[in-house]
């Protein structure tokens, strides 16, 4: 009875020793990444109608890390010239190796009816930049996710509309 209760004792220590270790290295692993750089690089339109417009968005994830970086989850919202083109949450699978990038397509439904005017006029001058603003969170890991705030400002090309 003495040698079962000693090795009931031992295997429970024992397992509390390999989940705290197993724990303590996914912190320790994960605490060390950086946050990932994301530019939105195109804007294609697939359809336009009166109500409704159809994006394409293609952004470009940069990994810094040494690590391969798993992204599981993007929550972002997207401006352009400053009028709110895509508010939205979306579960991704997408790896992006150590030191390297890798390109993230997201369909966008919307209408631009009240900002159409405005949208026509700066896509019909080609040669005025056209500015947008992003803000997104991405959540990295399956099991044990990390998140990253992610801003950034940049330009498009109307040609690439």
């Amino acid at each position: 009875m003495m040698a079962l209760t000693a090795t009931r004792t031992f295997l429970l220590t024992l397992m509390a020793l390999i989940v705290t270790l197993s724990a303590t290295g996914c912190a320790s692993r994960s605490a060390a990444l950086q946050s990932p750089e994301i530019q939105l690089v195109d804007a294609e339109v697939v359809r336009a109608k009166l109500l409704e417009q159809e994006f394409l968005l293609r952004f470009r994830i940069d990994n810094p890390n040494d690590s391969p970086l798993s992204l599981r989850q993007i929550n972002y919202q997207l401006n352009l010239n400053d009028i709110p083109l895509a508010t939205d949450q979306r579960n991704i699978n997408l790896n992006v190796p150590a030191h390297q990038y890798a390109y993230l397509e997201l369909p966008v439904f919307t209408n631009l009816w009240r900002h159409l005017k405005t949208l026509i006029s700066a896509i019909k001058q080609p040669t005025e930049p056209v500015q947008y603003s992003l803000q997104a969170e991405v959540s990295t890991g399956r099991l044990f996710r990390q998140s990253f705030n992610v801003q950034r400002n940049g330009t498009l090309t109307p040609d690439s509309f």
